[in-house]
């Protein structure tokens, strides 16, 4: 039994945007063992180096948020077997970071087809029998509610050798039988489907519109009715069991927390600078506490300069092309974005996706923008300005020859 904390949480809320402004409200997720290094998957990618690598794919937060896998000096080579086993072709993406059983010191990442666990008694990485786990957990009818049968306690062997030959006897429906030998690191080859798979620990059972088997790492199911919205019949689908494991909350909410893609974002001096100049600037400095915690990134499919997003964490997404601005510039698009944060905290009810919320968010950010760099470098702005930092001198400009530059600029970008 693994004690671990279930955590129920509603991730929802705001999106906002800095540049072309778009206002969102969203919802904020003892056989013998096949050698590992065989299904080795070849070169990292631009975001995975030698021992780690960066995934966004199943975070739920954007590209520029998400999960880092890695081999941990003196703790578990969790990269090397993710890499061993097939990579996310055969485990999928990470759901969560790493996290670390408290009663037992074991370590845990949970991906969408399978956990890996670290033992810290053998120092050793394997795949985890989630659905034993949910079982320990006292999840059988949850399982059984989800079409998923439960386990065979008895398998009547004597010794493990006679229970493994038992439990395979029960791959009796040749559908599943031919998709659980078809396992993607060597297709045909038995080891290595109990590897990922492990072994049954059902008969197959109809089950609604399905026949369903069970297995220690994961279920299958041969469809046989047709069902609006749902596989053909004759179709084989996999029940991935670190799905399960989250819907199961048995991820603690700290795991949750995505991180910036470590390969691109902003340097910690660069924040760190541009947050301290907040600080001390009477334009700015009530702000400042408003990012305390925001954890922020570059997201490279973000058509605008800057977005903020408010749920369990706080999100701030900057489009790549503020790593070539001063950390002033930088600044002045946190100060805008701390605007939204500031009127978000003191908003007795939450923000409506209107137009006119749009407006008045965009008004203040503007405002504020403005007049930091005003204050920085004067009414012409900063000399010698590029990109953005042009943009921030025309800002400052505006503000002089007009008393509603700000709200004029605001409809614009709020059409």
């Amino acid at each position: 039994m693994i004690p671990m904390p279930r955590i129920h949480s509603a991730r929802s809320g705001l999106l906002l945007r800095v540049g072309g402004v778009i206002l969102t409200l969203a919802l904020l997720f003892p056989c013998g063992t096949p050698s590992l290094a065989a299904a080795n998957v070849g070169a990292p990618t631009a975001d995975e180096h030698v021992n780690q690598a960066f995934f966004s794919q199943a975070a739920g937060y954007g590209e520029g948020f998400g999960y880092v896998i890695a081999d941990i000096a003196d703790g578990p080579q969790f990269y090397t077997t993710f890499q061993d086993l097939g990579g996310n072709r055969a485990l999928g993406y990470p759901l969560a970071a790493p996290f670390v059983d408290e009663e037992t010191g074991d370590m845990y990442l949970v991906l969408q087809r399978a956990v890996l666990v670290w033992h810290r008694s053998s120092r050793q990485v394997s795949v985890a029998n989630v659905f034993e786990i949910l079982d320990n957990e006292g999840l059988a009818q949850w399982l059984l509610d989800r079409g998923i049968p439960g386990a065979i306690q008895d398998d009547g062997g004597a010794t493990f050798r006679e229970s493994r030959a038992i439990r395979l006897s029960w791959l009796s429906n040749p559908d599943i039988y031919q998709s659980f030998l078809q396992n993607p690191l060597h297709p045909g080859n038995l080891e290595y489907s109990i590897l990922l798979y492990g072994l049954p620990m059902s008969r197959p059972e109809r089950t609604g519109p399905f026949i369903v088997q069970r297995f220690q790492r994961a279920a299958f199911q041969y469809w046989v009715e047709s069902v609006p919205g749902q596989p053909a019949p004759g179709t084989v689908t996999q029940v991935f069991a670190g799905d399960l494991f989250k819907e199961a909350n048995l991820i603690p909410l700290d795991a949750f927390r995505p991180e910036p893609n470590p390969f691109h974002r902003p340097s910690d001096k660069q924040i760190a600078d541009a947050r301290a100049l907040l600080a001390t600037q009477p334009e700015t400095a009530y702000l400042a506490p408003r990012l305390d915690g925001a954890i922020v990134g570059y997201a490279p499919d973000l058509l605008d300069i800057a977005a903020v997003r408010v749920g369990t964490w706080v999100h701030i997404y900057l489009n790549p092309a503020l790593a070539d601005v001063r950390y002033e510039a930088v600044a002045a698009v946190l100060a805008h974005l701390a605007t939204y944060l500031h009127a978000q905290s003191l908003s007795p009810v939450p923000f409506e996706h209107t137009r006119a919320t749009c407006e008045r968010l965009m008004t203040d950010g503007l405002r504020t923008q403005a007049a930091l760099w005003e204050g920085l470098w004067g009414p012409e702005g900063t000399y010698n300005a590029q990109g953005y930092e042009q943009i921030l001198n025309g800002y400052v400009r505006d503000a002089q020859r007009s008393a509603n530059w700000a709200e004029l600029l605001a409809q614009l970008h709020c059409a």
